[in-house]
C-alpha cells in the first residue's frame, strides 16, 4: 500500500501523468493498515502536491476507517451490470494489461 502511494504521489513528477492509481477491496485492510494510509496520503497531499487521480474502492463504507477520513471526496455511483462490467474488463485487458487477462465465474 505505501509503495502504491508512494508512486501516485510522485507520478507526474517521472513522466506518468496521465494514470489513475487505484487501493481497491478497502474493507479488507486491517484497521492498523488503513489508519497507516491515511495517515501517509495526509502527508503525501501536504509534501508532494499529487497531480494524478487516486481512487480508492469499497464493498461497503461502513467502519471503514480510509473511507471515513476522506467522506468529503466520496462519490456514490450506481452499481453497473455485470455484462457491463465483463465488457469492459474485456477493454481494458485487450488495450491496456500488456496481456493480462482476468476471468471470472460464478462457480469455482
Amino acid at each position: 500500500v505505501s509503495n502504491l502511494l508512494l508512486r501516485w504521489a510522485s507520478a507526474h513528477l517521472h513522466g506518468r501523468d496521465k494514470r489513475i492509481y487505484c487501493l481497491a477491496q478497502v474493507e479488507g485492510l486491517s484497521f492498523h493498515l488503513q489508519r497507516r494510509a491515511v495517515a501517509e496520503m495526509q502527508d503525501l497531499l501536504r509534501c508532494c502536491d499529487p497531480k494524478n487521480p487516486l481512487l480508492l474502492v469499497a464493498g461497503t463504507q461502513e467502519g471503514q476507517h480510509l473511507i471515513a477520513q476522506f467522506a468529503h471526496c466520496r462519490a456514490n455511483v450506481a452499481v453497473l451490470p455485470l455484462e457491463v462490467l465483463r465488457d469492459l474488463g474485456d477493454e481494458l485487458c485487450t488495450k491496456y494489461s500488456q496481456g493480462v487477462r482476468v476471468h471470472t465465474s460464478d462457480h469455482a
